[in-house]
């Protein structure tokens, strides 16, 4: 009985060690994912700022037109901070907890079976 239980033990170890080492894997993979996402974005947002500076500069100047968008991304980046609970830090967390529980309850089901 109890060599059952130690091996019982021992397999359950083996097998929460092999889940951590594959969240661990999944959320880097994430997290480059992700970075890779946000590089690309970003570079759209930045060459169509770009374009909408000179686009605006052509009513009046070159500085009125950055200005202009400019004025925008500060406006923005003011409700980020205002907001950032609702808009960035929950819906993180969330997303993140979801993805890590999602696979645990899977692995429930496949061991009840």
């Amino acid at each position: 009985m109890f060599a059952k239980v130690k091996e019982y033990i021992s397999r359950r170890i083996a097998f929460l060690r092999l889940d951590l080492v594959e969240k661990s894997a999944k959320t880097v993979a994430m997290i480059f994912e992700y970075i890779i996402l946000a590089l690309a974005f970003f570079m759209f947002l930045i060459l169509t700022s770009m374009s909408i500076a000179f686009i605006f500069s052509e009513v009046h100047n070159l500085a009125f037109g950055f200005g202009v968008v400019a004025a925008f991304f500060f406006i923005i980046f003011l409700l980020l901070v205002i907001f950032r609970k609702q808009l960035l830090e929950t819906p993180i967390t969330n997303m993140s907890i979801r993805r890590l529980m999602d696979k645990k309850d899977e692995q429930e089901e496949d061991m009840e079976l």
